[in-house]
């Protein structure tokens, strides 16, 4: 007898147990294989091999050579060569929003303190602990290259740095902040626009690995309507629901031919909230860009609902918010963890992100149920 409920919610764990490559230890090994090899065929090897996958022209026709080629061509995208270069392995998305929101960070940290009361005079700025911020300012000169020079250099014995902008003259105090001003503003557009291209390389991984040729359908579990973490569609597919039963909370993945749908529905990724000194930043929030999906309306698409069941996500803390709008009108609420670590991670997550109610005594009465993968054959999955 199948599992009924009225809400399913999906992460990443989902799509991985339907053996599609969107985790981002998948699209990193894209990226860092672009990045260093020149030879194609020797790419689509290596690829092929990591993948666990037999070359096709598929593959092909969905534009594997073609985001190979445009990323290798394109070495400057500040975004690409950071985490090629810095970020190896990361468990999840969520570990790499997080250092994505150190970067940032970093940034507007910079940025701030590059003003006239820093100023040394013929483009010299003297910045208070430069070399504790990270990382990201040994791309900067690529990031700005084009049309300024900035170099920066840290005093390893000393909480300063030292940062160096060419084209400045020795403008007095006004006159020097309106400049430095449109500078601020010409980092963060580049920044974002970087940013936005590497969106974009996401989005073309996703169209040539992310769409299955065969979805098994669930012999376990129905369920009346679906929210998603993810990107890709397979869940609304293996469950045979319309759109208007089905929310992606970071917006839906569409295959490149749909240019209108990519364009009118972008997905989502980026950050969570946090106060930035310079407001450009904001660009790169969550939330904020949740406000251009036209279907974010998530308390009136739980109206109805008493009986949630989660599968492949862990109510990791950066989506919080809207995990506790998600849960808040259920009666029920059945989690599947993948292992014990995993059990006690969503225990603990879950008393933060519902603090005014009483866990532990609705998991004894069974309003709240967390079990493991193993318990039920959810899915019934094909290689």
């Amino acid at each position: 007898m199948k599992e009924q409920y009225d809400l399913l919610v999906v992460g990443n764990g989902f799509d991985l147990a339907h053996h599609l490559h969107t985790s981002y230890n998948d699209f990193y090994f894209f990226l860092k294989c672009a990045f260093e090899y020149t030879n194609q065929e020797q790419f689509r090897k290596i690829i092929c091999e990591n993948f666990e996958i037999n070359y096709s022209p598929r593959l092909s026709n969905r534009g594997l050579e073609v985001l190979a080629n445009s990323i290798y061509s394109n070495k400057k995208n500040f975004f690409v060569r950071y985490f090629v270069k810095y970020c190896e392995i990361f468990p999840t998305w969520n570990a790499f929003e997080l250092e994505l929101k150190e970067i940032l960070i970093e940034f507007d940290y910079l940025l701030d303190h590059l003003n006239h009361n820093t100023s040394h005079g013929k483009g010299l700025f003297e910045i208070q602990d430069i070399q504790k911020q990270g990382k990201c300012h040994i791309y900067m000169k690529d990031l700005v290259g084009e049309w300024n020079d900035l170099s920066i250099s840290a005093d390893p014995n000393y909480s300063r740095g030292w940062v160096h902008i060419s084209g400045i003259k020795n403008y007095d105090a006004p006159v020097l902040d309106i400049w430095l001003e449109d500078y601020k503003n010409k980092i963060i557009d580049k920044l974002f626009s970087d940013f936005l291209e590497f969106i974009h390389y996401f989005s073309t991984f996703l169209n040539i690995f992310a769409e299955p040729e065969n979805i098994p359908s669930d012999t376990n579990l129905e369920c009346k309507k679906i929210i998603s973490f993810n990107y890709t569609s397979i869940a609304q597919k293996k469950y045979k629901l319309l759109d208007e039963n089905t929310l992606y909370i970071h917006g839906r993945y569409f295959p490149l031919e749909w240019i209108s749908k990519l364009i009118s529905d972008p997905i989502i990724l980026g950050i969570d909230e946090i106060d930035f000194k310079n407001s450009k930043f904001r660009k790169f929030i969550k939330s904020d860009q949740r406000y251009k999906l036209k279907n974010q309306k998530i308390y009136s698409f739980i109206e109805d609902v008493n009986s949630i069941c989660v599968y492949g996500l862990s109510l990791d803390l950066l989506d919080k918010d809207t995990l506790s709008k998600i849960f808040s009108k259920a009666q029920s609420i059945t989690i599947f963890a993948f292992d014990s670590d995993s059990y006690t991670q969503i225990y603990q997550n879950l008393t933060k992100i519902l603090p005014d109610r009483k866990i532990d005594e609705e998991i004894e009465k069974e309003k709240i149920n967390i079990r493991f993968c193993s318990e039920i054959p959810f899915m019934e999955l094909q290689n």
